[in-house]
């Protein structure tokens, strides 16, 4: 199946035609395996894999031995995708990869991503869904960018409700809309109001920014590696991007086509950084892209900030979270659900509270953008990065590690 045909397709559709699979579980005894992440340790594509281009073995007709043949046009970064030539005969993916790495080449599979609080990957909710606030606070209206003057944030995510009553004042016109209710079962999607929350956050914490948000998730809040990559690709210049989901990957390896990608951004981009949630599994396990060295990794700390009790961590010899912030049942922007506003239990008018390390990292975006305002836009994101990190002691508690605290 060409590529652009599975960005498009959800990834539950992956999972059920079967294109998609878990390792070391596939779907079929899905059902059996335990809940915990060291058993579901990825979701990734069954028929693609990506090696470097200049990678001389195996050689093409071994690869043609294996029923694995290259993608007749290479999706750029260095590297070429490999596609099995019958599915039924050719030499299943992990010995494909196996074989792969046991020759020295780097091959990556392709990862399925998802938002951290996405009980479908094993991981916990640790509130299910967003709940009503008892009562709206008084928050200021942001006030509108200086068209001079101003940070430019993308956000790759749900997209964004335009019409929430605190947003609307803004110039949407770049964003993409939240979807609410995708698949037209009467319900709200999972990952509905999810970038219009991200989103809320970080304009009132740095009212003056440009703010564009993206939807590249599915309703239920997932996303292929592939389709990430794609939509980094087209990014215009920008000072920050915001991911705030992720995943585990095969064998903890990097997953190769993203990092790519984001590395190329930022080399597009000098000076410019990319945040991203570490993840709400309450594990030292590496959650991606967030471990990649060039991102900045963001945990979440409750009111006594401490590490909350879903926040994934670093450890003592794997520090590869950067920094926290406060992500407890926080309020913010959120889509109105349903849209006739019938009295339900579950009813939305525009706000929520919410948990989640997807949470944290717009904090650390909007810090990192008034600390460039306060310097009258002299420094860049990375700097303004090292200003905000340098000096502090990061928060270890219990041998979680979460890196510095940002407010």
């Amino acid at each position: 199946m060409p590529a652009g045909d599975q960005r498009r397709r959800s990834a539950q559709e992956l999972v059920d035609d079967g294109d998609a699979m878990w390792f070391p579980y596939d779907v079929a005894s899905l059902a059996q395996a335990p809940l915990g992440t060291e058993y579901r340790e990825s979701l990734i594509l069954r028929n693609r894999v990506y090696v470097p281009e200049a990678a001389r073995q195996p050689a093409n007709d071994e690869l043609h031995r294996w029923g694995w043949e290259p993608e007749p046009v290479p999706p750029g970064h260095g590297l070429r995708c490999l596609c099995p030539t019958e599915p039924e005969r050719s030499r299943p993916l992990p010995d494909l990869l196996s074989e792969l790495w046991r020759r020295n080449v780097s091959a990556s599979p392709v990862h399925v991503l998802q938002l951290p609080a996405n009980d479908l990957t094993g991981q916990p909710h640790y509130q299910p869904v967003p709940a009503p606030p008892s009562q709206v606070d008084n928050l200021s209206w942001p006030a509108l960018p200086d068209p001079d003057e101003f940070v430019r944030i993308h956000v790759l995510d749900s997209g964004v409700n335009r019409q929430q009553q605190w947003l609307q004042q803004r110039h949407w016109g770049d964003s993409e809309p939240d979807q609410v209710d995708t698949d037209e079962d009467g319900r709200r999607d999972d990952a509905a109001g999810h970038g219009t929350f991200v989103a809320g956050i970080i304009t009132r914490l740095a009212s003056y920014a440009t703010v564009r948000v993206l939807d590249v998730l599915d309703g239920r809040g997932w996303v292929s590696e592939e389709a990430v990559a794609h939509r980094i690709d087209e990014l215009p210049a920008a000072n920050i991007l915001n991911l705030s989901f992720g995943g585990f990957t095969y064998r903890n390896r990097p997953p190769e086509l993203l990092k790519r990608a984001i590395l190329h951004w930022l080399d597009r981009n000098p000076g410019s950084v990319v945040v991203a949630a570490a993840g709400n599994t309450s594990v030292g396990r590496r959650f991606w892209p967030a471990a990649m060295r060039r991102v900045i990794a963001v945990a979440a700390v409750d009111r006594l900030a401490r590490p909350a009790d879903f926040t994934n961590y670093g450890t003592d010899d794997d520090r590869w979270v950067d920094a926290c912030a406060l992500a407890d049942n926080v309020q913010s922007t959120f889509i109105t659900f349903p849209p006739d506003a019938a009295p339900r239990d579950d009813a939305f008018h525009g706000w929520a509270n919410w948990s989640g390390t997807s949470f944290a990292a717009p904090v650390v975006v909007a810090a990192i953008a008034r600390r460039m305002q306060a310097s009258g836009y002299t420094i860049t994101p990375e700097q303004a990065w090292r200003q905000l990190s340098a000096g502090k002691p990061s928060i270890v508690h219990d041998g979680k590690y979460v890196g510095t605290l940002i407010d």
